[in-house]
């Protein structure tokens, strides 16, 4: 939930200064409001240790013993950017030193003191160069080029002359060093690295001691910093400051200072203030929160959206995915992940927490609609039984048959006059495709389809009635929007080839009362939420009828849910088909590959599209955002 924060003037006396912050670190009751402008940055040292942190988990998470000295923080933390900064350079020099002893070893292993003489005695230039191997068919420019050999990409010559010279399409290589020299400094920085890479893994264990000082110091720093934010009177002797602290925390701000010559008071909050939002949650409502701070802070006065983007996020999960087999490996995937790490923080926990309800989620929805890694059930599984998803299929066809209607009328003709039909099943299996493992039934198939999609669009209806109603109180007009959205599902199937729509089938509504109904609602339902819009908003509330427009595309986004767990079903099915087809030997592996990628494949889709329902469509209606966390002083452990 947000909770209200108070504005409050603490004064107190110099003697008590320290004392006050330490306490209030502790407590962690306090958000000190700055009167600087600029954020304050983490000093140098503090800097240094998280670079120094940084370094160490790039080196791997397998903890060595410590290299066997015993070192103070700064000295530690300097090694560790001395040994990072020194890999890099040698790294660069071995990269260097590689190219120079390939480049020299095209003329051999030669003595610059041979040259010199050679030189010398002849009162000739002996110069190295290389040409593009594209133009080794053009003639050479001089006699005294000699060709010596060739790579990829270049020839290379040799030149003698009485004095140097310099050619078209010719580059002149100098070397500082003969091979010999350069293979012995590789040599000896390749030995280097190894030490240097060497120790930096060993120090791999001080790991927990440089996270542990590093908040030692973040503490530090906070604490100080607080300290800054007071404004000095009396040439020092009494000090004030101003901050945040939530309401219902404030007897206990009270309780803290008793023993100390301080004083805290409320004061009113100024228009200019930047109010900031306390979210106290526990339980699976942190985690929602988790997934809310995500897209945005909620403003202060928002009102908490945490459960209600939890819920609706896991329900979207899971009908995105829409595999019960795929949710059980994301079970015993979480499973295995929480027993597998020890150190568990309170981040890790609430990640658990998240993979475990989203992968239950998916094991209740696939087995709703009898989904088992893309395997087509016949309808006499006994899996099916369980299907709720089956169950609509029979009532839908049930239906039909009893109102003997266009739907019934055209798939007769499709059955034929021979099939005997004594139930609603007998009706969805009367028309096949396929043989063996690959029998499919169209009017199974159809209506399984249709079902489906309107699932979809009905979840985006009470998604968004319920964020409409959630700020009814804010906005008047969205209980017009409300009897709109309603009216709108009633008589859009009327729209649709006079389509049948769940609460037709299920003989909650009836079709043609349900349209009438419906198309009445739409009128009254826009034409209130105008009214209503013009009596709190005036004049803005001429734009209202716009909103038509808004709700009508958010509520269709929401067929997304539809179209991704159907690709994810026809991959499933696919790749089953795929292994099949080549043999249990390879068809495995095929099988096998092929679900992992939809399970990755289906992760980033629930995760991306789950979370966008929630962030954009529902956002709309009920979440100002904007907001500025609390943040108090406190001390991090």
């Amino acid at each position: 939930m947000i909770v209200n924060v108070d504005k409050c003037l603490v004064i107190g006396v110099k003697k008590d200064l320290d004392l006050f912050f330490e306490k209030a670190q502790q407590e962690g009751l306090f958000e000190f409001i700055s009167q600087a402008k600029k954020q304050q940055q983490y000093p140098k040292f503090v800097q240094d240790i998280i670079t120094a942190i940084k370094i160490l988990k790039k080196e791997g998470d397998k903890s060595l013993e410590a290299y066997g000295k015993e070192y103070s923080l700064q000295e530690l933390v300097n090694r560790i950017i001395y040994l990072k900064n020194t890999l890099e350079k040698y790294k660069e020099e071995q990269r260097v030193l590689a190219q120079e002893i390939l480049a020299i070893s095209h003329f051999g292993d030669f003595s610059f003191e041979t040259i010199e003489d050679f030189q010398r005695d002849s009162h000739r230039v002996f110069q190295f160069f290389f040409r593009g191997k594209n133009k080794k068919d053009l003639p050479l420019p001089s006699e005294e080029l000699i060709y010596i050999s060739s790579d990829l990409h270049s020839d290379y010559y040799i030149g003698i002359h009485e004095e140097a010279k310099f050619f078209p399409d010719f580059v002149e290589m100098r070397f500082d060093k003969e091979a010999s020299l350069l293979k012995a400094k590789l040599e000896q920085i390749e030995y280097d690295l190894k030490v240097y890479a060497q120790e930096l893994k060993q120090l791999i264990g001080y790991k927990d001691f440089l996270t542990e000082s590093l908040l030692n110091e973040v503490n530090k720093y906070s604490l100080q910093s607080s300290k800054k934010h007071r404004v000095d009177h009396f040439d020092g002797e009494v000090f004030s400051v101003e901050a945040w602290i939530p309401e219902e925390d404030f007897s206990k701000a009270l309780k803290l200072v008793v023993d100390l010559d301080v004083h805290i008071e409320k004061i009113s909050i100024e228009t200019a203030d930047r109010i900031p939002t306390c979210m106290k949650n526990k339980g699976y409502k942190r985690v929602g929160e988790d997934l809310v701070q995500i897209y945005d802070i909620p403003s202060h006065t928002d009102k908490d959206p945490s459960l209600f983007v939890l819920v609706a996020f896991s329900i979207f999960f899971a009908m995105i995915v829409a595999d019960a087999g795929y949710g059980f490996v994301y079970l015993l995937l979480s499973l295995l992940a929480w027993f597998k790490i020890k150190k568990k923080s309170e981040a890790i926990t609430r990640i658990n927490k998240l993979f475990f309800l989203i992968s239950s989620c998916c094991i209740v929805w696939g087995i709703m609609i009898g989904s088992y890694f893309g395997i087509a059930l016949s309808p006499e599984n006994p899996l099916q039984r369980v299907s709720v998803l089956q169950e609509l299929i029979l009532q839908k066809a049930s239906y039909h048959m009893k109102m003997q209607d266009e739907v019934f009328r055209d798939l007769s003709v499709k059955i034929g006059k021979n099939a005997v039909i004594n139930s609603p099943l007998d009706f969805v299996v009367s028309i096949k495709k396929g043989s063996g493992s690959f029998v499919s039934y169209p009017i199974i198939e159809e209506f399984n389809n249709s079902i489906l999609m309107e699932i979809a669009i009905l979840t985006g209806v009470i998604h968004i009635i319920i964020s409409l109603l959630r700020y009814g109180r804010r906005n008047f007009s969205s209980f017009g929007w409300v009897l709109f959205i309603i009216g709108g599902y009633l008589f859009f199937p009327s729209m649709m080839s006079d389509a049948t729509s769940l609460f037709h089938f299920l003989g909650i509504i009836p079709k043609k009362g349900g349209a009438e109904i419906g198309k009445q609602l739409v009128f009254l339902g826009a034409g209130l939420a105008w009214a209503l819009a013009l009596i709190q908003h005036k004049k803005k509330g001429l734009e209202e009828p716009l909103k038509s427009i808004q709700i009508f595309a958010d509520i269709l986004s929401y067929l997304r849910l539809y179209a991704l767990s159907l690709a994810g079903i026809i991959m499933a099915g696919t790749f089953n088909q795929m292994g099949q087809e080549v043999g249990y030997v390879f068809g495995f592996f095929i099988i096998l590959a092929g679900h992992v990628l939809n399970m990755i494949i289906g992760i980033m889709g629930g995760f991306i599209h789950g979370l966008r329902l929630n962030f954009l469509e529902w956002y709309h209606y009920c979440f100002e955002g904007s907001g500025k966390l609390f943040n108090p002083l406190r001390i991090l452990k």
